[in-house]
């Protein structure tokens, strides 16, 4: 049978997934980097389990006995525990930077486009003819660059006017 002491663990586990994307929602434009980096820090602070009994080894979530125990016995007691929660983060935040720049190469990083010059475009290292606009939307180049740049997730450069 399943435990209550199970069932709260993998409920624990399911909310703390959910704050680390939450965060990395939050983050992430900011850039990879930033999203990245909270994510594996609230992920590294609120996964990090610690033994409160050793015998019937009972497990706790380290960040709520890290308090606890600051608050009842003083920080000199609790040192431990932060000493743990500080390497645990450090261990994830290497690991996540190796992720990063192992597949830095893989994220799409596309050159912006030069809108004046509607004849050519830089594609894969050649000059590539490229199709006029069908302007049956009446935009003018402005709006198309503007249109563009909201489509790729940045704040366009001719948005305040």
């Amino acid at each position: 049978m399943v435990e209550t002491y199970q069932i709260a663990w993998a409920a624990y586990v399911v909310g703390a997934l959910g704050c680390g994307w939450a965060t990395w929602l939050l983050f992430r434009r900011f850039g990879r980097e930033w999203g990245h980096f909270f994510m594996v820090s609230v992920w590294a602070v609120l996964l990090t389990p610690y033994a409160m009994k050793v015998e019937p080894m009972v497990m706790a979530p380290a960040l709520f006995i890290l308090v606890m125990e600051t608050l009842i016995n003083g920080f000199a007691s609790a040192k431990p525990i932060a000493i743990l929660l500080a390497g645990v983060w450090l261990v994830a935040l290497i690991l996540s930077l190796i992720y990063q720049l192992l597949t830095r190469g893989f994220v799409k990083n596309e050159e912006p486009v030069d809108y004046q010059d509607y004849d050519t475009v830089v594609a894969e290292g050649r000059k590539t003819r490229r199709q006029p606009r069908d302007y049956q939307d009446n935009l003018s180049h402005d709006e198309y660059q503007a249109r563009d740049e909201l489509l790729a997730g940045e704040r366009p450069m001719r948005a305040e006017r």
